[in-house]
């Protein structure tokens, strides 16, 4: 994802993408439907389509080369792509690493300080001071953050003593170092 993610920020740096050839403009429209699987590129001029302005003009540039004969209908609607990006949505592959944990500080909540890895590419630091509050998350990037979040929120519910739990990013993470934490003591490493 962090791949196509360069590929499309390199594209929007550039003033004219009919200056693209072929292959550049491709690989940049291909992280667009990757990236954005829920844009129809039909829908780009319509202002209730969803797409960003500064994406915009991504479809425009397709739809001339659809017109001149240098896209087919498949390169015009990357739908494999847009699938792919979906899938991956659908499939995050969540990891923690550096957990270092202060059993001293822990007093409502775990104490601790990770690295948040998705999808195998470093994504955030996690922190919890351990007196109660909710874990806090230092992203870089805030798409990663949102679709993390959305992600987490739309798991199936946890269930616990108290009875089922809502999904969210802190009884991920929190599920996750326990799970990290049960290996280690078993001698299957963190």
């Amino acid at each position: 994802m962090h791949n196509r993610k360069q590929i499309l920020e390199d594209a929007l740096k550039c003033d004219k993408l009919k200056n693209l050839d072929k292959e550049s403009f491709m690989n940049a429209w291909k992280a667009v439907a990757f990236l954005y699987p829920g844009l129809h590129p039909d829908e780009a001029d319509n202002p209730d389509g969803g797409w960003p302005e500064e994406l915009k003009p991504f479809a425009e540039e397709a739809f001339r080369r659809f017109e001149t004969g240098e896209f087919t209908d498949s390169e015009l609607y990357p739908w494999s792509e847009a699938m792919k990006g979906l899938d991956a949505r659908e499939n995050m592959e969540i990891d923690l690493k550096k957990i270092e944990i202060l059993e001293a500080n822990s007093d409502e909540t775990l104490c601790f300080s990770a690295r948040l890895y998705i999808n195998g590419a470093f994504a955030a630091t996690v922190h919890n001071n351990g007196q109660g509050e909710a874990n806090r998350y230092y992203f870089d990037d805030p798409q990663i953050r949102d679709e993390f979040f959305s992600y987490c929120r739309n798991l199936p519910d946890f269930d616990s003593p108290y009875g089922p739990l809502t999904a969210d990013e802190d009884l991920v993470i929190g599920d996750l170092i326990e799970k990290k934490l049960s290996a280690h003591s078993r001698g299957t490493g963190c």
